[in-house]
């Protein structure tokens, strides 16, 4: 309803962003990702953190590998610790990728690594130093040549994208539409590539 009567609307759809390339190097995590027979997706309880859970587990769906999402309680906090990732491995999970989160959990990046673990972080919250000793990272914000200001789900949907170009296969609407969502839910700055996420997002949610 606003999109369609809100007077600006034809403005904004008029309006011309930059995209810039987001070619990122993930061979190695997706070749992680393609050769693990059984992923646990820890995401966030916000609606970044929700729809970028989505996103990979619909990848993973498409790709036949086994997953389930794993989404903390408001109460235990943000993020990824020790305690999650003895669960996850109880439960018989040795790969754990985060999605929203992650790159300040040293102490469960540790965890991992005791439990022989392989956590994947993917993030896109702004870095600390030293990063957490994870397997692999992915956080564009460790890319000072590339655009950087995606949400946690825009981050999600570059991985899930490069997930399913290695298998000849395309990103599904939902994806696209969840992106659009969290983008816009996370408040991050609409311009380039963002942009054109919100608007693939909405467009399709007509």
């Amino acid at each position: 309803m606003l999109w369609r009567y809100n007077p600006n609307t034809k403005i904004e759809l008029q309006r011309k962003y930059p995209v810039t390339p987001s070619d990122f190097p993930l061979s190695d995590i997706v070749k992680a990702i393609l050769t693990s027979e059984k992923i646990a997706v820890f995401g966030d309880y916000d609606v970044d953190g929700i729809a970028s859970s989505l996103i990979l587990k619909n990848a993973l769906d498409v790709l036949g590998i086994r997953n389930e999402i794993f989404l903390p309680e408001r109460k235990e906090g943000y993020g990824i610790k020790p305690e999650h990732v003895w669960q996850i491995k109880e439960e018989g999970f040795k790969t754990i990728i985060t999605v929203d989160n992650g790159i300040t959990a040293v102490d469960a990046a540790k965890a991992a690594k005791e439990l022989s673990v392989k956590l994947i972080i993917t993030d896109h919250h702004e870095p600390q130093y030293p990063l957490p000793d994870a397997y692999r990272i992915f956080n564009p914000k460790l890319y000072k040549d590339k655009y950087q200001d995606y949400a946690g789900a825009g981050v999600a949907y570059l991985l899930a994208r490069e997930l399913l170009r290695q298998k000849n296969l395309s990103v599904t609407p939902a994806m696209i539409q969840l992106a659009g969502l969290a983008t816009v839910a996370d408040v991050v700055p609409l311009d380039g590539n963002n942009w054109y996420i919100a608007r693939k997002g909405l467009e399709l949610m007509r």
